[in-house]
């Protein structure tokens, strides 16, 4: 970005990119014990870089008071591995503020940097070297049917160094009739100017700055020249997903915010405060945001909880969708070539099958006594129940439901008997219901690999409420912690049957496991939908079986 110079942006992203990697390579490295006065030393400094450095003050006094609480329980006195020291520190502070840029590492071999001194020349150099390597994450350049330009870009290397691939990319698309940039699988790096600098003809204030490791504000703004033609009058539309993270996420805003761009997709991941290493001792490290992005004309950095689409669709519809879009606006521009629109109507009415033939693949019908359930991106079988019909949902990214859109429920209630699988972080089983289609609804669904944890943390979130879109667990984790996720007593082993009753009185949902008497989850719900389908859910990359499903009106 203009006035950032090369080295500072080297600082970073040097420093993220090669201590992660020598931590990776430690593994052979006898690791040492342990003892009370190191574990202290670490937190002391933890807490002590997070006070002066983290980019939300308020947030930083509440991590030191949530550690020092741990710490007088004594919570920490029989950790002796530092993986396991570092893995619980992360855990801990995150229960304060789901900061996936935030976290403690440990290596046995030292940490090689000091992260308030400039990087070592070497590995500036690997760093360079492995950008060339990579293309500097430009993936893709293309030219689709009907003339419109397609730029994929899976991170972000400082202007200096990927300036002559960026040129050579934004030259390709000079000629086209609209450019989609695909930033679906971008999980961040340096900032985009010179390519923001493409969509506009004159220097254009994209946003603010503010560091608080070093109290200053500083200023980002378009370059006024770049080397070839600039695409100031193309259409311009931006892919996203729930995997889009950290600096795309503001570079998606910033064009929506502008109304340079349309977005289209998934709501972004949520992160996208700059962060950077810095050394807690000899053997422990930690990733600390320390800049905070401001828009001119609105409040705070506007990205928190993920940049919301214009136009929104599963992650693998966007580009047709997309695609799509530009053809017809295409159209409308040439409405006085008639040759050339009726080629771009042909093109758009092949598409437009494309489109329907994708959305029957991912979605299926299949009959239960007395329903039909319609799949949303995923496959349906039939599998072995405890008794009765059971169905599995498959393995895959981003979320899955089956409803059964023949009847609606307004209050009442839900039984199910479910099954998950014990492995971390892929398995998220439940039902949704109020839904209005495959990405508006409200759903409880369960961390079977949770169930029995060991850490007490990951205990007390083997039940989760969401309303989606706008209330992901993400943001009810960092907006209310501990509200919308709870333990369950007794809970059932992870990787067998249970049964699930969830009680509807709107706006009331209370949630019951097995036989118990008591609730594991009661809450109110976080919108004014009061009636919709009920349908097995499956989260991101997972799968699941469910069986015997009873839904009660209580209106009847």
């Amino acid at each position: 970005m203009q006035g950032q110079s090369l080295s500072r942006l080297l600082v970073a992203a040097v420093l993220l990119t090669f201590t992660v990697n020598a931590i990776a390579q430690v593994t052979a490295v006898p690791d040492r014990p342990l003892d009370p006065a190191s574990r202290n030393t670490v937190i002391e400094e933890l807490l002590k870089q997070i006070d002066r450095v983290y980019v939300l003050p308020d947030v930083a006094k509440k991590m030191e008071l949530a550690i020092r609480a741990h710490q007088t329980n004594k919570e920490y006195d029989a950790i002796t591995n530092g993986d396991e020291f570092a893995r619980t520190l992360t855990e801990h502070l995150h229960q304060v503020r789901n900061d996936d840029h935030l976290s403690v590492e440990y290596s046995a071999s030292g940490i090689p940097y000091d992260s308030e001194k400039p990087p070592n020349p070497a590995d500036v150099q690997r760093f360079q070297e492995n950008g060339r390597r990579r293309n500097y994450e430009y993936r893709k350049v293309e030219r689709l049917d009907g003339g419109i330009g397609l730029l994929q870009v899976d991170g972000f290397y400082p202007d200096e160094m990927a300036k002559d691939t960026i040129v050579a990319a934004l030259s390709f698309l000079a000629n086209s009739e609209a450019i989609i940039l695909d930033l679906r699988q971008n999980h961040g790096g340096a900032g985009a100017t010179l390519l923001c600098s493409y969509f506009f003809d004159d220097e254009v204030h994209l946003s603010d700055s503010f560091n608080r490791k070093e109290n200053t504000t500083r200023q980002y703004w378009t370059y006024p020249i770049v080397p070839g033609k600039k695409l100031a009058d193309k259409d311009l539309y931006i892919l996203t997903s729930h995997e889009t993270i950290s600096a795309p996420e503001e570079l998606a805003f910033d064009m929506q915010y502008l109304k340079r761009a349309i977005l289209v997709g998934e709501t972004t991941h949520g992160g996208a405060h700059p962060t950077t290493m810095f050394r807690i001792t000899d053997h422990f490290s930690a990733a600390i945001p320390f800049a905070q992005t401001i828009h001119p004309g609105s409040s705070g950095d506007g990205i928190d909880s993920g940049v919301k689409p214009d136009v929104s669709v599963p992650a693998n519809q966007a580009l047709l969708t997309a695609h799509l879009m530009a053809l017809k606006k295409a159209v409308e521009r040439h409405r006085d070539e008639p040759k050339y629109a009726a080629n771009l109507r042909q093109i758009i009415a092949e598409k437009e099958k494309e489109s329907e033939a994708i959305k029957t693949a991912q979605t299926s019908t299949d009959t239960t006594p007395g329903a039909s359930l319609k799949v949303f991106n995923r496959q349906l079988s039939k599998v072995a129940p405890p008794s009765g019909d059971a169905f599995y949902l498959n393995e895959s990214d981003g979320n899955g439901v089956a409803w059964r859109p023949e009847k609606k429920l307004s209050n009442g209630t839900i039984e199910f008997d479910v099954k998950g699988r014990d492995v971390l972080q892929k398995s998220f089983v439940g039902m949704a219901f109020h839904g209005v289609d495959e990405q508006t609804y409200d759903a409880v669904y369960f961390r079977p690999f949770n169930f029995h944890s060991k850490d007490e943390a990951r205990r007390a979130r083997a039940v989760q409420y969401i309303s989606l879109p706008g209330f992901d667990w993400n943001k009810l984790r960092t907006d209310h912690p501990g509200q919308y996720e709870k333990p369950i007593d007794s809970a059932p082993k992870p990787d067998e049957w249970f049964h699930a009753r969830i009680v509807i009185h709107y706006p009331k949902v209370i949630v019951y496991v097995n036989d118990a008497p008591q609730p594991c989850l009661e809450i109110n719900q976080l919108t004014d939908r009061q009636d919709g389908w009920v349908g097995f859910w499956v989260g991101n990359g997972s799968d699941g079986s469910f069986a015997n499903l009873k839904v009660t009106d209580s209106a009847k």
